[in-house]
């Protein structure tokens, strides 16, 4: 794979292996992607939230008690023994 890069972002790139806190460009770029990725999850998860928030004000949700939550966990142990994938939709 080849990148090309403006000459600020060689710049950067070298500004920030002198800090010694890199020991190379690629260090340098491994981390800015590990934190790409990590805004990208945040910003699913705003979302996720925004949506709950959504459906909670239209009044739809389910109030959680001690024994339902207690069934979920029975379901989701069964689930798990039986090896069954994870749904998508509890996936982060």
């Amino acid at each position: 794979m080849d990148i090309t890069l403006t000459p600020q972002l060689e710049a950067l790139i070298r500004e920030k292996v002198g800090t010694e806190r890199y020991s190379n460009a690629s260090e340098v770029v491994h981390e800015a992607l590990r934190l790409m990725e990590e805004r990208d999850r945040r910003q699913r998860l705003r979302d996720a939230i925004a949506i709950g928030d959504e459906a909670f004000a239209r009044g739809e949700y389910r109030e959680w008690t001690a024994d339902s939550l207690q069934r979920l966990i029975q379901e989701a142990d069964a689930e798990d023994r039986q090896r069954l994938p994870i749904g998508d939709d509890v996936l982060p």
